[in-house]
């Protein structure tokens, strides 16, 4: 008999996902899942499902058909006993990233902001996104980087290019300062930044609210992150790209990801202080496109 499991980890949801993916992403007008927060009636359950976004709810084909919850995977595959929610939503916000033409903290080919300052054996250097500082097909080479007023703040030292026709999980851009830097604070708090490596899992967080802070001192404050398991379009420059394994985050204080804010680092108070969660490179209406400030680290020092 099947028992009803109350608490399951990301890992569990995320093995069932991949079990169904290719039965959930073949119903009529499903374009991507990701893994987040049960939500009835607008209400969130503080439960992990299986979200299953449509391109119009009411316009989906026997809607009925896509199953209320799904068998449980175990790690080597076979069925567990219990089951894993899913949830039906309807995807509005169209989502590009948040870079300007023209030039404002960091100017090249496009306008954005530096997430922070860092340091890495003995030198400091400063994180953005590679859509700031490079353009889709073109691959980093000691570009040099320059600030609002024209000039240079340093080189760009390493990047995750994006590809037209590619499949990306990380747009970020560490770039090698030619001026002096401080590391990274907000309001006087100094931020750490989570382990080098460790996997930062801010699906289960529903209790959390996360921030970043504009040059004017304009906060935005987000809440409820799910985690982007398939592919889904993202914008970069007018070219749809394809993005996945990455967070979406909604506004609580009305808010909205603007031109510019790509970049930005998103951050949450532990009671210490602040620590860096994320690095904010996309959004559209009240949606805050994130990537896990850890699995960024490990990307683009591989790159």
């Amino acid at each position: 008999m099947s028992k009803r499991k109350i608490k399951y980890s990301f890992h569990e949801v995320e093995l069932t996902l991949r079990k169904h993916e290719k039965r959930l992403l073949s119903y009529p007008n499903v374009l991507y899942l990701s893994i987040g927060e049960k939500i009835k009636s607008g209400i969130g359950k503080s439960l992990l499902a299986i979200r299953v976004f449509v391109s119009k709810k009411n316009e989906t084909i026997d809607i009925g058909a896509i199953p209320k919850r799904l068998k449980a995977v175990k790690s080597d595959g076979s069925l567990d006993n219990y089951f894993i929610l899913t949830d039906v939503e309807e995807s509005s916000d169209i989502l590009q990233t948040l870079a300007l033409k023209g030039g404002d903290v960091i100017k090249r080919s496009s306008q954005g902001s530096i997430g922070f300052a860092f340091e890495k054996d003995g030198s400091y250097f400063l994180l953005t996104n590679a859509h700031v500082v490079l353009s889709v097909n073109e691959f980093p080479n000691s570009q040099i980087v320059l600030d609002a007023d024209s000039n240079q703040l340093g080189s760009l030292y390493q990047a995750t290019p994006l590809v037209s026709g590619g499949l990306h999980s990380f747009d970020a851009a560490i770039i090698s300062p030619s001026v002096d830097i401080q590391p990274f604070t907000i309001g006087n708090i100094p931020s750490a930044i989570v382990a080098y490596g460790e996997k930062t899992d801010l699906s289960n967080n529903f209790g959390f609210s996360y921030f970043y802070q504009r040059n004017n001192g304009e906060v935005l404050t987000f809440h409820k992150p799910q985690f982007i398991s398939t592919p889904k379009v993202i914008t970069v420059e007018g070219i749809p790209l394809l993005f996945v394994n990455y967070y979406e985050l909604t506004s609580i204080n009305g808010l909205q990801p603007l031109s510019g804010d790509s970049g930005s680092a998103l951050v949450r108070s532990n009671g210490a202080g602040l620590v860096v969660e994320g690095l904010v490179f996309a959004g559209g209406g009240v949606t805050l496109c994130v990537m896990a400030i850890s699995d960024v680290f490990f990307a683009v020092f591989q790159s």
